[in-house]
């Protein structure tokens, strides 16, 4: 059984591969495969390039730190989150958005998910990233995943933002205003850019806004 289990696990990982190796590969594609291969840690895999090492999927910036996974965090109070990197600097984010705080643009709430995705810990429920740019590379898989991808803007808004927490139509509104999509369009059939326009959006529509960083 455990000699099956690895073989249908190998077969698996080749299947993606192979979709990573080639260059007419969907956008989304290359993002669902990327989580799962670095879900299982069975490839050092650069998200923020192509296979030629071309391809950025980040909205730019982002706070320096380790992403290896030895990271750590802790609160002291609702507005500050402390981020301890593995080379030993403490990085203190006080102040701004809770996204911003918690390195995490989309507000991805913290869970087997998150952790797939390198969240280092929580902080009022939602991850933590080591980084901005690993908390965006979340949200793009987040998104270019099977539970997003087949539906319409508006039908993926009002489920990743439900009613009980958020207005899904106003929110949706505001995303497709600012990302200058149709709320109609399905998300796993917009081009690289406008995968892109979207996940910004859904960036700024969480209310990211920068707070102050100390370093010890």
């Amino acid at each position: 059984m455990y000699e099956r289990k690895n073989q249908n696990l190998e077969r698996k990982v080749a299947s993606l591969v192979t979709r990573f190796a080639r260059p007419e590969a969907p956008y989304q594609d290359r993002e669902v495969a990327a989580g799962w291969l670095r879900h299982h840690e069975l490839v050092k895999f650069n998200p923020n390039h192509d296979e030629r090492g071309r391809f950025d999927f980040g909205s730019g910036g982002g706070s320096s730190g380790s992403t290896n996974g030895e990271a750590k965090v802790s609160t002291l109070d609702r507005l500050t989150v402390n981020i301890t990197h593995s080379d030993g600097h403490t990085e203190v984010r006080t102040g701004g958005s809770q996204s911003w705080r918690n390195n995490n643009p989309g507000n991805i709430r913290y869970g087997p998910f998150a952790r797939s995705q390198g969240a280092i810990g929580s902080a009022n429920g939602f991850a933590v990233f080591a980084s901005e740019q690993e908390g965006q590379n979340a949200l793009n898989v987040l998104m270019s995943g099977s539970t997003y991808s087949a539906m319409t803007i508006n039908a993926a808004i009002e489920k990743y933002a439900p009613s009980n927490e958020n207005d899904p139509v106003a929110h949706a509104a505001n995303i497709t205003r600012i990302s200058g999509l149709s709320g109609n369009r399905t998300i796993g059939d917009l081009t690289h850019e406008e995968f892109l326009r979207l996940t910004d959006a859904i960036k700024i529509a969480e209310g990211f806004k920068p707070g102050t960083i100390s370093k010890h």
